[in-house]
């Protein structure tokens, strides 16, 4: 297995045509079936075109929630992450472009590493007896090893799927993509 992808070599793409410019195909050997994060840092200038600079996983057969990171415009260092799952073959490449956009893009600290590293926030909507939380789905499945812990703000008794509170308590687990119903605390109930 070879040694995660990372970068500390800032990098310049300029483009006046909208074509293709790869500058980079890192081969990489990942364990199969198993998520990974890609984050890296881009600057741009006049980055105009669809989609624009581009940093993205390829070539992973039966790859899951991938997708691409892209910057366009004109801004300051921005990063940015995403998640995939590798399929049974853990082999493929990590690509960094511009494509079907002219300008200039910088991109730096490109790191890829195994599990599911991004920031990912916990919606939460009070009522007067209760609360609702909310973990998005953040691409990298539903199982066990996605879950959380969630202080809360107090006691509360989180429902059950037929409406019946279970016990009190000042935190809760949540899965990648779940949600969970809570009550407020009361010692009457």
């Amino acid at each position: 297995m070879q040694e995660p992808l990372e970068t500390d070599t800032n990098v310049r793409l300029d483009s006046d045509t909208a074509t293709i410019n790869n500058i980079s195909r890192q081969y990489v050997d990942l364990k199969p079936d198993t998520p990974y994060t890609l984050s890296a840092w881009a600057k741009t200038d006049k980055v105009t075109g669809d989609p624009g600079a581009q940093v993205y996983p390829y070539e992973f057969n039966g790859m899951s929630a991938g997708g691409r990171l892209t910057w366009t415009g004109t801004g300051e260092w921005k990063e940015q992450r995403l998640v995939f799952r590798t399929g049974a073959d853990g082999n493929g490449r990590i690509n960094f472009r511009l494509y079907g956009a002219t300008g200039t893009v910088w991109f730096d600290d490109l790191r890829l590493s195994e599990g599911a590293h991004l920031p990912q926030k916990v919606f939460a909507r009070r009522y007067q007896k209760g609360l609702v939380l909310i973990r998005p789905n953040a691409g990298v499945g539903f199982g066990d090893d996605t879950a959380k812990t969630v202080k809360l703000p107090g006691r509360y008794r989180p429902v059950d799927v037929n409406g019946v509170p279970g016990a009190a308590r000042g935190d809760v687990r949540l899965r990648n993509g779940e949600a969970a119903v809570l009550v407020r605390y009361t010692r009457e109930g």
